[in-house]
């Protein structure tokens, strides 16, 4: 019975159930009677009938949310944390209207407010269960969430698969899976259906799992648990525009779905499944079982309708806001179990009374000029709306009225809040205004009153739309202006979007990627426009073409571009110009005879002049400039296209309202793509604790599922070459194109090809990185192979090191740890960084507004970017059953292999992948390759034992070489002299316990010979130290690290393991007196440095500050500070007493050489790090090479000679030892610092002296494609020494005579080029070597090996003779190989190797013949790395772009030693090039008929059939060269280009049918070795050829005319000329004085253009030509003096006249312009005339001169000739002004009417 309206609650107490504390479980739940609350403004008070619990109640119980929730202690679950609940309305609080007291209710009382809260995804606790657990299920998902998204799936008509316990398949689905099973694991359908949408309610699954599960036209899984992997997948997926894509669920509450939700259980549509029921009194009971996670259904606390048990009198009564309450009074037949179980979050607080926003006080000032303050929140007046903003976008008109460009009239008043573009939320109405309520979602528009930068605005309700849930705020922020302009620019050329009538076919729409125009593009679209051109940056044409489906695109920058021609030689019905203005002559050009319009966003003054005349004078082609008149009814249509996904925003860059400077200096650099958008704080903040349930299903079912998933972008043209891509390669095996068998007689110049690739390591996937430098050994074995050559491309997988079994041994200490699978600890870091984008906000927890927290595991925290062993393999997209059998390494290698060759393939590699394999001992075969390989080197006495230093791990016990490394490849110990500097006793307190030893403070230095000039000693006053037992009597104050690696240089008590015998700091050594070996001073003191680095050297610095800048400034800043001194105890007598002593007499800088600079460079302190860096570099080296000793027994002597003298003598006496560390540091891939160590191993004694000899000798015939190459291989040679080649840890091969070590991975990788010619034939075709073959491993015996690869004897064998003698004549056939392409990185080690033991074990002529280096990749500009995004993988990039594109940019990212940059852009831009040219050639040959037939006979025929002449031969050039970038601009490019011009250049009389066919085969096989799949496409499907396109041959290439093309480009050059000129004469003409008539009509247009040409050089530049002739050096492309040249001129006719100075005024500059061009393009620039007939080429080109500038007629004239000057009337004197000259024509235009009335 409900209470009276007036009745207060009966008791002023209740009965709850609380926490105090986090943690505690179910035992951490207390009953206590606390008293009833009393409900805030807006809130409801309800007697509690029914709850049920969630599992973020235990969750934030758990501390997994803290320190954001519980806000404070003790807790009920619900105040201030989370509770669902049902029951009556007790009473209401302020504000609230709806609910009446005894009202039935639903609700849930959630922390609401602005604080963020970041998710905590739910996987890590349910693992983190289950390891404490071990015996209870594995993955329960059969859950509260999941049994509603069932039903409300089958509700939209979906066919449903659900997974779930074996207990639980009795649900109602189509078909159920046991989550247990292996299919159950993998989501595979029974039926085996693939699916179209993933409502994913369990633990956090890798990606792989969907992928493969998922309809291959695209499909979306939305995760209610997403983890931080999930999150990262779903960003790349979104820059990436993936068909498949992965959504982590951000809840949107909304109290209609609610009532949504509440109608349907009316209805009997949707019913709860209550797992348990229990009474107030057992919500402990309730809580454990939810903390067990294997309920089915809901868990329910109830009070008076409990189903199980009835207990009125157990009664909980909270408050809980109405915002999110729903009535149910109409509704008592609705079960409450039901009602309780619908779960809606929090709304946001009451808004504040101020809010936060950005404005300018006066005109100007930029983005600088925007001021962030607080300003009150505007009240709506009349007819307006109050908007709590969630979205804005910046237009250009914005900023523009900063500028003060339409003053006086806007803005009204300063201050001023700009922008007028917003979307949000409703908060309150103005007067009159209806239709909109508070809370409801708006798009808006406030101009010309702006606003939108702040967190609140009003708009005119006239002008406020509803948003529907399918906008996003962004999108709907971004339509009304600038979809509404192109709207309206539409219209206005005559589209309509009605459905009636038909509207202009061909449309030009300019600025296309801006915010306007890529809303106009796709409107034109949408109105039937037939065909869209439109113009853009380079860097958006595919983006314009490929997203917003125009159908063709110009770069703006192009001349074809600047003038709006077509392509296709289309002319425009309309033109919607969204670009700056433009002369009107421009537009006239191209729009259609008939009449055409040009809508023009942008008018100036002349654009609006032009407007009224052509109104005026009924002209057929008119401008219209277009202003703004925003209606509510074209918004609307507007948003609902958008809702209906025809049409899409595009947005550029978002912003937080914090950075709206950046946006609004974004938008003035006038190059976005697309919109710049502003967010809302709220909707930037980070994952909250949010319940799941509608939105989830929204996001699948409600929504109608598109197959094309990312909306708007199509992906047809990729998808084209997919299947081209597939198809081929199909071909390609089925042909077995790639196997190579060696001919029956040696091979002649350039009849084989062998090329090869360093091996991949097998850790992990194939990367762009692999494929950028594999792309250029591809693309030169497939040009090869389409040369003619017999090609063997061979690819193997690396597997031999400790990588791997690093790996595998963390996996097993991770499983150990942390359980199997692992749940790892998270510890919070507290670095904050602001956030720019609301995809970063998803990572990222609110700490104060605008800034972030974020976290990070507690390995992370120590070892910074370092991840567990197990979350790396999970980013492979492995299951934890999977990553498991990882802990095995050899399992690695029957896992990554295959996956590298499978992507191989995909990628198109032209590889012959019977003779693959690995190494390591897996592979029989190869083990006793390199057994063989090592003993040979051994016999030839190349491999020895010795006692060196190396770079050492600690944890491996082994010596870490360069691919042993995480960091630190190409690290080398640095040797340092050891100066033991005596502690004199009696010994301060610290070190009182080691009395009786000799105690040393251990100076380590590079510059043994200053010691004679010690002052003092340095140590670092806040850095820790250690007193280190080195032997029974020393003890070495140093660091700990330095005394790391001293243990292991046999320089401590116990070997490898240093022990300490005290601590102390660095101001527990200050004022030690010490004795110091050849110091003069007999006792020096330790004193305090600022700049010491603990991690080189020993942290102990000796000082000598005759020759170290450092100490000088160290010491000096001791003697003039007292405070200084006073500050670390320094007593005076430590210090200054002691003067610089002299030691070394250096040139320039005399015997105190620091003093000296440091005084020249005006260094002020010790602190002035640069300056003292440049005061070293200055003296050290100098020092060395030119330094004198002036002191000591090597007195006299130069430096460089007394150094390594001295230094032998302190080693002798005792008083130094040597010591060594890393140049810099090392990490091992097992994760340790790396050491350096003394050690006894086996080493490969490179460097030997005749041995070198031979690998030089092999360089210098080797072809390296560089100088740097070279120089790279030379420096190596001169520097490289004995290597380590034995390892005791990891995978490989056994040292055959010293079976306890093996192989490292970079001595068994050195010459198995060779293995490659015969592996086919041991191996049979299995990488592994595991098939049986004709041949046993064991009778591969070094006899063997010798016969087939180094001449030796035939081997008494039982190997089948002719097997024996395939495998010598495949060696001998295939070697030498030709080429070895690698990254630069391996010149330092694997590449020189190769070239020592090529010398040493085979025969020189089978030496290398070629190695080329590339740089490394970066992708798009930025380094590539996993831990920034900025990362593919080969098989990642062939989807996103397929292969050719991928082979596409990967040929133009660069070539040199320099990094290369893949761009993701090319790679889209191909996409486009590559499919529009397959249509082209379609519409070509469909068009057969149409082009003209016969011998190619135009001029525009010869110069089309020249440029495909020279194509062919200047590609083979960089073909052979190895310069891919040229040889696809060569082939591809300019080739295009030259088309294209062909194509405009035919005009009436169309295109040769013989020219383009041959064009089109051509083309087709320049670009085979790089896009081999499209080629193959249009050589089989299009062209219809027989055989392989990559077998296809090299185009043969007549005789190039290089004056032909000359001739071109003089005419082309020309045309363009003639343009400029004919714009500068017209606006000449036009420009109006005060008071003159206006423009002229159109009988006064200049269409009528009179050429004057002049072929030879006369006069004084035919003097200075012929002296210039005389005084050049052809060869050197050098001149004389210009003495003699000026004497010259003085001696010829120039200098005979009486006005020479003045002439030669003109001369001079003359003189310098053709000595330039003589340098640069050689002799023929001196010649008195071009060597063609400029008046024949004009003369025979004249129509296209004519078609091109927009002439009716034109003559080609001399300028010699009167008769023809006087054509020119008035205008001649322009002859004279610029007169015409070889090579510069000028052109003279006038109207027909002048022109006929002077002729």
């Amino acid at each position: 019975m409900a209470m009276a309206a007036s009745s207060p609650p009966v008791t002023t107490t209740m009965r709850a159930v609380q926490y105090d504390g986090y943690g505690g479980g179910a035992d951490g739940l207390k009953h206590v009677e606390v008293p009833i609350p009393t409900p805030k403004n807006g809130e409801v008070l309800i007697k509690m009938e029914a709850a049920s619990a969630n599992p973020i109640d235990w969750k934030i119980q758990s501390g997994m949310v803290r320190p954001f929730l519980p806000r404070k202690f003790p807790t009920i679950p619900g105040d201030g944390a989370a509770c669902d609940l049902a029951g009556e309305v007790a009473a209401v609080g302020g504000g609230v209207s709806g609910f009446e007291i005894g009202d039935k209710v639903i609700a849930i009382n959630f922390p609401s407010g602005g604080g963020r809260r970041r998710h905590r995804a739910p996987g890590a606790a349910r693992r983190r269960r289950r390891h404490e657990r071990a015996a209870q299920e594995e993955r329960p998902r059969h859950r509260g969430v999941g049994h509603f998204a069932v039903q409300l799936a089958a509700l939209a008509g979906h066919r449903v698969t659900a997974t779930c316990g074996a207990r639980n398949l009795s649900l109602a689905a189509d078909e159920a899976l046991d989550y247990a099973s292996p299919d159950g694991a993998a989501l595979r359908s029974p039926s085996g259906r693939l699916y179209d949408a993933v409502v994913h309610c369990a633990p956090p699954l890798p990606w792989k799992v969907f992928d493969r599960v998922l309809a291959t036209g695209g499909g979306v899984v939305v995760d209610i648990t997403p983890s931080a992997a999930a999150f990262a997948t779903a960003a790349r997926q979104r820059v990436t525009f993936a068909r498949k894509r992965l959504t982590p669920l951000l809840f949107s509450p909304s109290k209609e779905d609610m009532q949504m939700l509440v109608g349907m259980a009316r209805e009997g549509k949707l019913k709860a499944v209550i797992d348990s029921s229990y009474s107030l009194s057992d919500a402990p009971a309730a809580w454990a079982k939810s903390m067990g996670g294997h309920a089915t259904g809901k868990k329910r606390l109830t009070s008076i309708h409990d189903i199980h048990t009835k207990s009125p009198n157990h009664i909980n009564i909270t408050s809980s806001p109405y915002t999110q309450t729903t009535k149910i009074t109409s509704l008592p037949s609705v079960p409450l179990s039901l009602l309780a179980c619908v779960t809606l979050p929090a709304m946001a607080a009451p808004a504040p009374k101020t809010m936060r926003a950005l404005q300018y006080d006066r005109y100007g000032g930029g983005a600088e000029g925007l001021k962030h303050v607080e300003v009150p929140i505007p009240a709506p007046k009349e007819g307006e709306v109050l908007i709590k903003m969630e979205a804005a976008s910046i237009n250009p008109i914005d900023w523009k009225i900063q500028k003060g460009m339409v003053r006086p009239f806007l803005p009204k008043k300063f201050p001023f809040i700009p922008v007028g573009d917003l979307s949000g939320e409703v908060v309150e109405l103005g007067g009159g205004v209806s239709g909109f309520k508070p809370g409801d979602k708006v798009i808006a528009m406030s101009f010309p009153n702006g606003g939108g930068l702040a967190e609140y605005a009003v708009a005119p309700a006239s002008l406020t739309v509803s948003r529907p849930p399918e906008v996003s705020a962004a999108d709907g922020a971004s339509l009304p202006a600038a979809a509404g302009t192109a709207l309206q620019q539409l219209k206005a050329a005559g589209f309509r979007f009605d459905g009636a009538g038909e509207g202009p076919k061909n449309v030009l729409v300019t600025a296309a990627s801006g915010g306007v125009g890529h809303y106009a593009v796709q409107l034109a679209k949408l109105a039937g426009a037939a065909h869209v051109t439109a113009t853009c940056g380079a860097r958006n044409a595919a983006f314009v073409a490929g997203v917003l489906g125009a159908d063709e695109v110009l770069d703006y920058a192009s001349p074809d571009g600047a003038a709006l021609l077509s392509p296709s030689g289309r002319l425009y019905d309309a033109v919607a110009h969204c670009a700056p203005p433009l002369p009107w002559k421009v537009f006239d050009r191209v729009l259609i005879a008939g009449g055409g319009v040009v809508v023009d966003l942008t008018p100036g003054v002349a654009a609006t002049i032009r407007s009224f005349l052509h109104k005026a004078t009924f002209s057929k082609k008119r401008l219209v400039p277009l202003m703004l008149m925003p209606k509510k009814e074209e918004m609307e249509w507007l948003v609902d296209m958008a809702r209906q996904g025809k049409l899409k925003t595009t947005i550029d860059s978002k912003f937080p309202l914090s950075r709206a400077q950046e946006a609004w200096a974004k938008s003035m650099e006038g190059h976005a793509t697309g919109k710049i958008v502003l967010l809302a704080p709220s909707l930037l903040s980070g994952l909250r604790l949010r319940l799941r349930l509608l939105p989830c299903l929204r996001a699948v079912f409600v929504r109608k599922m598109s197959s094309n998933p990312d909306g708007g972008r199509s992906f047809a043209r990729r998808d084209s070459l997919h299947k081209m891509q597939s198809n081929a390669q199909k071909i390609w095996e089925e042909g077995k194109v790639f196997e190579a068998e060696p001919g029956n007689k040696p091979p002649g110049p350039g009849e084989k090809f062998f090329g090869n690739f360093p091996y991949p390591y097998m850790n992990g996937l194939l990367h762009l990185g692999h494929a950028f430098s594999l792309s250029k050994l591809e693309f030169g074995a497939a040009y090869q192979r389409l040369r003619g050559s017999n090609v063997l491309l061979p690819f193997a997988f690396h597997c031999t090191g400790m990588p791997i079994k690093a790996s595998a041994d963390k996996l097993k200490r991770e499983a150990q740890q942390y359980g199997c699978p692992p749940v790892f600890p998270e510890l919070e870091d507290d670095s904050s960084a602001e956030v720019a984008d609301s995809s970063q906000a998803d990572q990222v927890v609110s700490v104060v507004p605008d800034k972030f927290k974020s976290k990070k595991s507690k390995a992370a925290s120590k070892v910074g970017m370092q991840k567990f062993q197990w979350e790396i393999m999970r980013g492979f997209g492995l299951s934890d059953e999977e990553i498991a059998k990882f802990q095995d390494p050899y399992h690695w290698l029957t896992y990554f292999p295959p996956l590298a060759k499978e992507d191989l393939k995909a990628f198109g590699l032209g590889c012959d992948w019977r003779r693959s394999f690995i190494t390591t001992d897996m592979n029989p075969f190869y083990d006793a390759f390199v057994r063989w390989q090592m003993r040979k080197l051994k016999k030839m006495g190349n491999v020895v034992k010795d006692m060196r230093y190396t770079i050492y791990s600690p944890l491996d016990g082994q010596p870490c070489a360069d691919h042993d490394r995480a960091s630190g490849e190409g690290v080398q110990p640095q040797e340092y002299v050891l100066i033991k500097m005596e502690v004199v006793p009696p010994f301060p307190p610290k070190l009182k316990n080691l009395e009786g030893r000799k105690v040393y403070l251990a100076a380590a230095t590079l510059r043994p010979e200053t010691m004679y000039g010690q002052t003092n000693c340095w140590v670092l006053p806040d850095g820790k130290y250690g007193a280190f037992e080195i032997n029974d009597t020393d003890v070495f104050i140093l660091t700990s690290r330095s005394a790391l690696n001293l243990a292991y240089q046999n320089l401590s008590r116990v070997p490898e393991k240093p022990t300490c015998l005290a601590e102390v700091s660095g101001s527990d050594l200050i004022g030690l007196p010490l004795k110091s070996p050849l110091a003069f001073n007999e006792i020096i003191y330790a004193l305090p440095m600022l700049t010491i680095l603990t991690d080189k050297g020993t942290g102990i610095v000796t000082s000598v500050p005759s020759d170290s800048p450092d100490d000088f400034m160290a010491l000096q800043d001791l003697v003039a500070k007292p405070a200084l001194r006073q500050k670390y105890g320094v007593k005076d007598e430590w210090v200054l007493p002691f003067k610089v002593v002299p030691i070394i007499n250096i040139p320039e800088f005399g015997d105190k050489s620091a003093e000296k600079v440091c005084l020249d460079l005006k260094i002020k302190s010790q602190n002035d790090k640069e300056k003292l860096a440049e005061a070293k570099r200055m003296t050290y080296l100098k020092g060395f090479t030119d330094g004198i000793m002036i002191v000591g027994e090597f007195n006299g002597r130069k430096v460089q000679e007394a150094k390594p003298l001295i230094k032998n003598k302190l080693l002798e006496e005792g008083t130094a030892v040597l010591y060594s560390e890393p140049e810099k540091k090392v990490m091992s891939r097992s994760g340790d610092e790396c050491v350096v160590a003394l050690t006894d191993q086996w080493y490969i004694t490179y460097g030997e002296t005749e041995w070198k000899q031979k690998a030089v000798k092999c360089l210098e015939k080797m072809n390296t494609f560089s100088a740097e190459t070279r120089n790279g291989f030379e420096h190596t040679l001169g520097w490289l020494n004995q290597w380590a080649c034995s390892r005791s840890f990891g995978l490989g091969t056994r040292i055959p005579w010293d079976e306890q070590f093996l192989v490292e991975s970079l001595s068994d990788s050195t010459l198995y080029m060779a293995y490659y010619t015969v592996a086919h034939l041991l191996q049979n075709g299995n990488m592994y070597g595991k098939e049986i073959s004709s041949i046993r491993p064991e009778q591969m015996t070094d006899e063997v090996w010798d016969y087939v690869f180094c001449g030796g004897p035939k081997p008494n064998s039982d190997i089948p003779p002719a097997l024996l003698s395939k495998m010598k004549q495949e060696f001998e056939y295939w070697y030498p190989f030709d080429i070895r392409v690698s990254g630069k990185d391996l010149i330092q080690n694997h590449l020189t190797f190769s070239i020592y033991n090529h010398t040493a074990l085979l025969p020189e002529h089978h030496w290398p013949r070629g190695f080329r280096c590339n740089g490394h990749l970066m992708l798009n500009s930025e380094k590539m790395s996993k831990s920034t995004g900025n990362f593919r993988t080969l098989r990642q990039a062939i989807e996103e772009f397929s292969s050719d594109a991928t082979r596409f940019a990967l040929a133009d990212a660069g070539d040199g030693m320099d990094d290369a940059n893949f761009v993701f852009e090319t790679a889209n831009a191909a996409i486009l090039r590559l499919t529009k040219e397959v249509a082209w050639m379609e519409e070509v040959i469909a068009a057969e008929s149409s082009l003209r037939a016969g011998p190619p006979s135009t001029y525009a025929d010869h110069v089309f059939a020249n440029e495909i002449n020279i194509a062919v031969i200047e590609t083979e050039k960089s073909y052979n060269a190895f310069m891919f970038r040229d040889a696809l601009k060569l082939g591809f490019y300019d080739l295009q280009l030259a088309r294209d011009e062909y194509r405009l250049s035919c005009g009436a009389t169309g295109m040769n049918r013989e020219l383009l066919w041959r064009f089109m085969e051509v083309q087709t096989r320049l670009i085979t070795p790089i896009c081999p799949h499209y080629a193959e496409h249009v050589w089989q499907n299009i062209l219809r050829k027989e055989g392989f396109a990559i077998k296809a041959g090299w185009p043969i290439a007549g005789t190039p005319d290089p004056t032909l093309r000359i001739a071109n480009k003089y005419l082309q050059d020309s045309i363009v000329k003639f343009r400029k000129l004919l714009q500068k004469q017209e606006s000449g003409s036009k420009k109006p004085k005060k008071g003159t008539a206006p423009p002229p009509s159109e009988e006064n247009k200049l269409t009528v253009g009179l050429v004057y040409v002049n072929e030879h050089y006369y006069g004084w530049k035919e003097q200075c030509l012929r002296v210039l002739q005389s005084k050049f050096d052809s060869q050197a492309r050098s001149f004389a003096p210009d003495e003699e040249i000026t004497e010259a001129l003085k001696n010829c006719s120039i200098g005979q006249e009486t006005n020479f100075k003045q002439v030669q005024k003109l001369c001079m500059p003359f003189i310098k312009s053709k000595k330039d061009e003589a340098r640069s393009v050689g002799p023929h620039a001196l010649n008195l005339k071009l060597p063609f007939g400029e008046m024949s080429v004009l003369e025979e080109n004249l129509e296209l001169i004519k078609r091109q500038v927009g002439l009716e007629h034109a003559e080609v004239l001399s300028a010699s000739d009167e008769a023809a000057r006087a054509k020119a009337g008035v205008h001649a004197s322009m002859l004279d002004k610029t007169p015409p000259s070889p090579g510069e024509p000028v052109a003279i235009f006038m109207s027909k009417l002048d022109f006929e009335a002077r002729r």
